[in-house]
């Protein structure tokens, strides 16, 4: 029986321990004293029982520390860990103690205030409720601009969901509060229940008001309600209208913009609204009926005396002509681009100077320039960076006048476009015509611009639409008109004879489609059967002719002349003149052609002439020449390169491909039927793969 009020003083409140109350019994009490551990012999306290004695060495205890004494009944000993077979000392089992700071208070002036709230705050799982963002944040929406009506819905409402951890919650209220436009209930403000997923929806209409492009909208979770502040974080929607106002627009490539600080898509089209009426809009100025000027040359002269050095143009829709001479010149510091609406623009130049003179870049596309009268060259001199690109240029020329002359650019770049030259005149056509009658009413395809005047398809179609007996009688005349000998043929060229023939076994069943290409190639064949020059380059840094069409020769390092073709003889001279050094190769600019059909390539008269026939000198060539997957319909052409590639070429000609002058060549792949030889002049090319090409050293 324990006395409690002996052992505490009074007796046990029984309310304080209502249910089942125990009493832990401690076998005796004793004065904590501790000794020195250096000495083994003193400080040892008996227990009240079984003999047991400890020893507490010297440092801190604390309440409710406590040591386990596993005592064996069994050996009549104690278990207890040794140190150098002496009982050691050990550290309490227990309590263990852990801390955690609470808050950060400040003591002054005798008295403590709060600074920090330390403790990690979390509601109760029963509270753990969540309000999360779900779509319709980011929309655009136009307005209209009469401001009618005042407002405009959205196309995806506003959603949030409500959760308490991964489980939805239903039924909950959401409130929903927008700055501007109104809800489903006509004001600003809305309440919206969740359904079973735990998605709340709202529909939003913005107000279609200009002077508020960007609006807001927030979600509040409600509890009986009403929100509760600092439980619940809010979702914040945004909103906005879609006007042109609002989207940047960088005018650094159109100076009259830039000029007017048109920096949005509405300054930008304000400014172009203000031009006057028929100034055709745009960043480019206009030229050609309703346009700000009425002709290139007068826009050109105009706008470089006012000194504007960044020029656009555009040829609007139709036929353009020159009011006179298009002579300008520029400066390193211009730059001109010029462009049409394709097909649809088309200049006209009569027995008139075309040139440009010292230009930074210059750019011609999407028009067609057609050249009659006067035969002297469309000339471009000094023109730093030229590009030529989905432009057809049509006309006539002559030795020492090629269709087009560009001379002193660093840079050009001729691709997607049209070089068409022609010799002016055409005995062939007469012939034909006089021999083939029929011929008559399509003689119009065989004119110098029928490629690109599209009537060549209409002739086309006209002669597939011919009964077969017309058919059989036009077939039998161009076959007599081959066969006959003597003075009537004379005059024509195997490239004349070739065409003639395939449009002879074309008439009978080829498609429109079919036919008009063998007219094209007839046409072609009669219009250079005397030697035609399109291009001369000369003074050239890099250049680059890709996808073109090139009807004549392109010549290199000059005007071309209709020279004969060096004998093999006068090559072997020149090649042992390269090889003991009496000629070299002085490398002058890069040249790559590819994916092109070309008419030829030659060096001009003026640089080859003397050195052939002399066996002395320096001879310029291309420092790199790739001609690459293009058709050649040409002989006797010069491939002319300090490193010369002629890789994946279809070889049309009818007579020797010509001479290649190389330090390093290769010639790989290229496409020829007929057995013809190129030339190697001081040079072994690595070739295989030509088909009937033949490679034949000198």
């Amino acid at each position: 029986t324990v006395d409690l009020t002996q052992r505490i003083g009074h007796a046990l409140d029984a309310a304080l321990f209502p249910g089942n109350p125990r009493v832990r019994r401690w076998d005796g009490v004793a004065e904590l004293k501790t000794s020195s551990v250096a000495n083994p012999n003193t400080g040892w306290e008996e227990l009240a029982q079984d003999g047991i004695e400890l020893k507490f060495a010297t440092g801190s205890y604390r309440v409710g520390d406590y040591w386990l004494i596993p005592a064996r009944t069994a050996t009549a000993a104690i278990e207890w860990p040794q140190d150098s077979g002496k009982p050691a000392f050990v550290a309490p089992a227990g309590v263990l103690r852990a801390f955690a700071r609470l808050a950060l208070l400040g003591f002054q002036a005798d008295s403590w205030s709060p600074i920090a709230d330390c403790r990690p705050l979390f509601p109760a799982l029963t509270e753990l409720t969540r309000l999360d963002y779900v779509g319709g944040d980011g929309q655009s929406v136009k307005p209209n601009p009469l401001n009618t009506p005042a407002v405009v819905a959205l196309p995806s409402p506003l959603q949030v969901g409500v959760s308490n951890g991964q489980f939805p919650v239903a039924n909950a209220q959401v409130r929903f509060t927008v700055d501007a436009g109104t809800l489903p209930n006509g004001t600003n403000t809305d309440v919206a229940t969740t359904l079973a997923n735990g998605v709340a929806s709202i529909a939003w209409s913005l107000a279609s008001d200009p002077t508020k492009p960007v609006q807001h909208a927030r979600a509040e979770l409600l509890v009986a309600g009403q929100p509760v502040t600092g439980r619940y974080l809010p979702v914040h929607f945004n909103a906005q209208l879609a006007l042109a106002s609002e989207v940047a627009y960088d005018p650094s490539g159109c100076a009259d913009l830039l000029s007017a600080k048109a920096f949005s898509v509405q300054e930008a089209i304000d400014a172009l609204c203000k031009r006057p009426q028929g100034g055709g809009g745009g960043c480019c100025v206009t030229v050609g009926e309703g346009g700000q000027f009425p002709s290139l040359d007068r826009a050109l002269r105009t706008l470089l005396e006012k000194e504007r050095l960044d020029i656009c143009l555009c040829l609007l829709p139709g036929q353009h002509t020159l009011e006179d001479d298009l002579n300008v010149t520029g400066s390193r510091r211009h730059r001109v681009e010029i462009h049409g609406c394709g097909p649809t623009s088309r200049l006209l130049v009569r027995d008139q100077v075309f040139q440009f003179d010292t230009f930074g870049t210059l750019a011609l596309q999407d028009f067609t320039l057609i050249r009659t009268g006067n035969l002297e060259s469309l000339s471009f001199v000094d023109c730093d960076d030229l590009r030529l690109s989905r432009f057809d240029c049509v006309g006539s020329a002559t030795p020492g006048n090629s269709l087009l002359r560009i001379g002193g650019s660093q840079r050009l770049v001729i691709e997607d476009s049209r070089v068409l030259a022609d010799n002016n005149e055409s005995k062939t056509l007469g012939l034909l015509l006089e021999q083939v009658g029929d011929l008559g009413a399509f003689k119009g395809a065989f004119r110098p611009t029928a490629i690109v005047d599209g009537h060549l398809p209409e002739f086309a179609a006209e002669l597939s639409r011919l009964s077969a007996e017309e058919k059989k009688r036009m077939s039998g005349a161009i076959a007599n008109m081959i066969r006959v000998s003597g003075t009537a043929n004379a005059g024509l060229s195997q490239r004349e004879l070739v065409a003639l023939n395939a449009m002879r076994l074309g008439i009978s069943n080829a498609t429109a489609f079919a036919l008009a290409v063998q007219l094209e190639q007839l046409g072609n064949a009669m219009l250079t059967n005397t030697p035609v020059f399109a291009l001369a380059l000369k003074d050239f840094g890099d250049v680059s002719l890709v996808n073109n069409t090139v009807r004549g020769r392109i010549t290199l390092f000059g005007e071309g002349e209709d020279s004969p073709f060096p004998g093999r003889d006068l090559l072997g001279r020149l090649s042992g003149a390269i090889n003991q050094t009496e000629v070299s190769l002085e490398p002058a600019g890069n040249l790559n052609l590819e994916r092109n059909r070309l008419g030829g390539l030659r060096l001009s008269d003026m640089v080859l002439k003397d050195v052939v026939a002399n066996a002395r000198g320096s001879l310029p060539v291309c420092a790199n020449l790739r001609v690459t997957d293009n058709q050649i319909d040409s002989e006797l052409d010069h491939y002319a390169g300090v490193n010369c590639a002629l890789n994946g070429n279809t070889l049309q000609t009818q007579d020797e491909v010509g001479m290649i002058v190389a330090t390093q060549a290769k010639v790989i792949g290229n496409f020829m039927r007929n057995k013809h030889r190129l030339y190697a002049v001081a040079v072994a090319p690595e070739s295989f793969g030509n088909g009937s090409l033949t490679i034949t050293p000198v």
